[in-house]
């Protein structure tokens, strides 16, 4: 385990847990998550916790643990909105950088607001990023290659490809729909740091392809393509893609040595 966790919000913020092995872990912890949960299952349930919790009134458990809003709070701690704030997080912190259309829109929106977060600190810039993340409305949807923030509904290709558009209330992606080809032109599709090793994968496996094609006279063209496709996001997201191109290299002179001497 790491001093630091992957986006920190104080320095060393693992380190206590590390260092005496998760012993400093006390149930007290959790006593919001769960009375958070167990309303959200069944309101009524209420009086129970608070007399689990050995609270004088409800109020206490209301406002204290569960909030005005206990739906609004599991939201706000779900698994969704968390990640979908890490984007912003990290984009404000200059942990990562954006590719893809919504990526670079998100960029730019981003910037316009730079005043605000940059002198915050590490705290306070998590609070701006999950309070953003929170306002537009949508969570991000993530997948190996890349997410999808469908800020524009109406202009999703893998619905669009169909004639078809998102139901309300239920928007996210048609994954039955949904590929690289397609969705990498979309305006909701982005790209992180997180999805580099899938299109390292891309790159190379598309520009050995174009050299072999190219080799034997056949159709290179959709091929370099993507990898000129993918050679353009991995920069953004500031790869060495000389590095890798000069591997690939490599790798077609030994496939083509195996040619001639076959």
């Amino acid at each position: 385990l790491p001093d630091p966790s992957e986006s920190p919000l104080e320095i060393g913020d693992l380190a206590e847990y590390k260092n005496s092995k998760g012993r400093c872990i006390k149930p007290t912890q959790f006593r919001k998550s769960f009375a958070s949960f167990s309303v959200q299952v069944d309101s009524r349930i209420q009086p129970a916790i608070a007399l689990h919790f050995k609270h004088v009134s409800h109020a206490i458990t209301e406002t204290g643990y569960i909030g005005n809003n206990p739906g609004l709070l599991i939201e706000r701690n779900s698994l969704a909105l968390q990640k979908t704030a890490k984007i912003f997080f990290d984009v404000m912190s200059g942990n990562s950088d954006l590719a893809g259309r919504r990526g670079l829109h998100l960029k730019e929106e981003l910037h316009k607001h730079r005043d605000i977060y940059l002198n915050a600190s590490l705290k306070e810039r998590w609070g701006i990023a999950e309070d953003y993340a929170k306002n537009i409305g949508v969570y991000a949807w993530f997948e190996p290659d890349g997410g999808c923030l469908p800020l524009d509904s109406s202009e999703m290709r893998c619905y669009s490809i169909d004639g078809d558009k998102p139901k309300n209330g239920k928007i996210q992606p048609k994954f039955e729909n949904r590929r690289v080809a397609l969705c990498s032109g979309c305006k909701n599709y982005f790209v992180t740091i997180d999805n580099k090793d899938q299109w390292i994968s891309r790159f190379r496996e598309n520009y050995l392809f174009f050299k072999q094609q190219k080799y034997l006279k056949g159709n290179a063209v959709i091929f370099e393509r993507r990898a000129s496709a993918a050679a353009a996001w991995l920069k953004r997201l500031g790869q060495d893609v000389d590095k890798i191109r000069s591997e690939v290299e490599d790798e077609y002179l030994k496939w083509m040595n195996s040619i001639l001497q076959a």
